[in-house]
């Protein structure tokens, strides 16, 4: 499926076009767009982001020193691929983080918020019954992060941005040929609409609960797509 500005989207001209365009990258990351093993060189993605090249540069080798991202060849990035261990190993830190996100967000989250998730819920739910599974990703992430800016930790928060970006392009194996098949709607949307119950609720224990099922759920489903596609725990780790 060929990368467009459409789904990447573009940014507006200011003083600061390096910081837009690696926002703008970073989202994109951690939402899917980019498949683990794609090659993006810098005048594909200056096109993407419609910007010059020296900014999709910078911003390039910006995610390539946080690792998100690698050098590819002829000074290219490449989307890096995730083994099992390395799955396993960001679950485990995502678990742990994101629970204690969403319990320091629960207090501060209001009906606006509530609304704001029951809106990204529906719009998941319809893009996973069309099959749209790039819309799937990205309103999944911005479902929970709408949760994890509430608790007003910024060092946490980009902790688990981090995670989010090496783990996001490999998401799109959830929807791969050989794994779709075994997902039941139930599955396709997680524990969503129990979050936004615990949240009306004000239950911090089944806030955090629900969190982890519902990345339990996506780790498990992972794991199975990646054994599927040969990526044992013995392969090279081409991430962190």
């Amino acid at each position: 499926m060929a990368n467009s500005p459409s789904m990447i989207g573009s940014i507006a001209r200011g003083e600061t076009l390096t910081d837009q365009a690696e926002a703008v990258l970073r989202q994109a990351l951690m939402s899917g767009v980019f498949m683990p093993g794609k090659i993006i060189t810098i005048r594909s993605l200056s096109a993407m982001l419609n910007t010059s090249v020296t900014p999709a540069k910078e911003a390039m080798a910006r995610l390539i020193a946080e690792r998100a991202l690698e050098w590819g060849p002829r000074r290219s990035a490449l989307v890096p691929e995730l083994t099992l261990k390395n799955v396993d190993e960001i679950y485990t830190i995502r678990i742990a983080l994101e629970a204690a996100a969403a319990a320091a967000a629960l207090a501060r989250l209001d009906e606006t918020d509530i609304t704001a998730l029951r809106g990204l819920q529906d719009k998941l739910a319809k893009a996973f019954e069309r099959h749209d599974y790039k819309n799937v990703l990205a309103n999944n992430r911005e479902f929970h992060f709408t949760i994890y800016k509430k608790a007003g930790l910024p060092l946490l928060l980009g902790m688990i941005e981090g995670l989010w970006l090496r783990l996001g392009p490999s998401l799109n194996l959830l929807y791969s040929s050989f794994s779709k098949k075994d997902w039941a709607h139930r599955e396709g949307i997680g524990y969503h609409p129990e979050i936004i119950v615990a949240i009306r609720e004000r239950d911090v224990e089944a806030m955090q609960a629900h969190v982890i099922a519902d990345l339990t759920t996506g780790r498990d489903r992972l794991e199975h797509a990646l054994l599927m596609a040969g990526r044992t725990p013995h392969l090279p780790v081409t991430a962190p």
